[in-house]
């Protein structure tokens, strides 16, 4: 079980970057780690399933948040049946 959001996608690259870094410690490998991975990635193909229901993107990123409301929330287009106010894409 996961408290709180999973990542998958560039965002998780930058993470991925940030914690293999070796020159650089803190908010710095952050900021790098996520210019390398903004700079490098590519869309990919996502299969996202909610509710039995399959959906199938191409993007940058995907998050499963276990709460009901998420920080982009308050910008996300709701996801079909959802009331949480969630985005797939």
């Amino acid at each position: 079980m996961v408290l709180g959001s999973v990542y998958a996608g560039v965002d998780a690259l930058a993470n991925r970057h940030a914690n293999h870094t070796l020159l650089l410690r803190g908010a710095a490998s952050y900021y790098a780690g996520g210019l390398r991975a903004v700079t490098t990635w590519r869309p990919a193909d996502f299969r996202v399933t909610v509710d039995g229901e399959e959906h199938h993107h191409r993007g940058y990123t995907v998050v499963a948040a276990n709460s009901p409301t998420t920080a982009s929330a308050a910008s996300s287009p709701p996801v079909r049946g959802s009331t949480t106010g969630s985005s797939t894409s």
